[in-house]
């Protein structure tokens, strides 16, 4: 009887498992966070590379990335290749 009641409640905690990992899943595509924040880091770091600094738009002095570790390092990466491409 034991034996059964571990399983069952391992079971249990499984199952409540999937279903919290399913709601936290259709929550990210609901409120779309993860892809507007990717493409606003990359779009600073672009503008970087080109000259324009640490900017959303070219010409506006307004400074608002939220990720400067994701944005700071592709920059820079970014400014090194093309560094590197201007040489050769």
């Amino acid at each position: 009887m034991k034996v059964e009641d571990t399983l069952l409640s391992r079971l249990t905690k499984v199952i409540i498992a999937i279903i919290l990992f399913e709601l936290f899943i259709m929550l990210c595509g609901q409120l779309n966070f993860i892809r507007d924040d990717s493409f606003i880091s990359l779009t600073y770091a672009k503008n970087f590379v080109e000259g324009s600094g640490l900017v959303f738009n070219s010409g506006e002095q307004v400074e608002g990335f939220s990720f400067s570790h994701t944005t700071l390092p592709t920059g820079f990466s970014g400014k090194k290749s093309s560094l590197l491409s201007d040489s050769g």
